[in-house]
């Protein structure tokens, strides 16, 4: 095979990878790599995936809980909005702080990438600038890409909202539980916090949520030939 054989090669690869991995992962609007959804759904008679075949309204978190991040100052939900966020907890104890490595982890490989947002509610008495800097010994929270957060509803946020006794399945404390929420605010993946194997399916679930930001939009005018 000649030199300019092989680059040709090379080249169309480069410019049909990119839409055979999005073919690959997504087989419809509702499934982005074969992703679960989580929670109750319901069938939605208004919109059709084919001929007969009814679309399916997925659960999705009705709220959040109010929070503030150390200084006491509220923090807005809304400032994160079509976002992929990584929810977890960390509870004052040793076993605790392996979620934190996680979740330190999971912060260093996406830092650079701002659809994606990492938030942990800290589940001591109180979350001032002692312990953030205590945490910041060996990890990255209250970074722009990862809030620390303090919540006197974050259990039951956990509970009643993340569905983390209901749906996650995880044979552990609730609040060692990493939840993956995509741009919808759908519920897509729950994660052993004590399990470092768990971090690279983790990351993989984030992957794939960010590759749908490249799905190819039609135009209005596509869409009416």
């Amino acid at each position: 095979m000649s030199r300019k054989t092989k680059q040709g090669l090379i080249l169309l690869a480069i410019l049909v990878m990119p839409s055979l991995f999005y073919v690959i992962l997504s087989s419809g609007e509702h499934d982005i790599g074969g992703m679960p959804y989580y929670g109750p759904r319901e069938a939605d008679q208004s919109r059709e995936i084919k001929k007969g075949v009814p679309d399916t309204n997925y659960y999705v978190l009705p709220s959040f809980p109010e929070s503030e991040i150390a200084n006491g100052k509220s923090f807005d939900w809304s400032s994160i909005n079509g976002q992929i966020k990584v929810i977890s907890f960390v509870h004052p104890d040793e076993e605790g702080f392996r979620v934190m490595e996680q979740m330190q982890t999971v912060f260093e490989r996406f830092s650079d990438k701002e659809q994606v947002d990492l938030l942990t509610f800290y589940l001591g008495e109180t979350l001032n600038d002692s312990t953030v800097n205590a945490l910041r010994k060996g990890y990255s929270p209250n970074n722009k890409n990862w809030r620390l957060l303090k919540s006197q509803n974050a259990k039951t946020f956990a509970f009643e909202k993340l569905l983390i006794d209901s749906e996650s399945n995880l044979e552990i404390d609730w609040f060692n539980t990493i939840v993956l929420v995509d741009q919808n605010n759908h519920i897509r993946g729950y994660y052993d916090g004590l399990q470092y194997v768990e971090t690279k399916a983790l990351m993989d679930g984030i992957k794939s949520l960010r590759f749908v930001e490249y799905r190819p939009v039609k135009s209005e005018e596509d869409e009416g030939k």
